[in-house]
């Protein structure tokens, strides 16, 4: 039997928190990571520096942006 791949595991806990309602600091801030990781593997190079700003972004200004997409 095969392992799922990191990748899987990080997006599903992702997903499933979502799903749950549980857009939560530390499950965002747990995923900057995954998040930098995936903006380093784009070749040009300012898509991945604004990829990156994005990936950086602190917990405040995500759920002022979230907050202004849900109205």
């Amino acid at each position: 039997m095969s392992r799922p791949s990191v990748t899987r595991v990080l997006v599903g806990a992702t997903l499933a928190g979502l799903l749950a309602g549980c857009a939560s600091q530390d499950l965002y801030q747990s995923s900057q990571g995954f998040r930098r990781s995936q903006c380093e593997r784009i070749l040009e190079a300012d898509r991945r520096a604004d990829c990156m700003r994005n990936a950086d972004r602190d917990w405040e200004s995500y759920e002022r942006d979230r907050e202004r997409a849900r109205r």
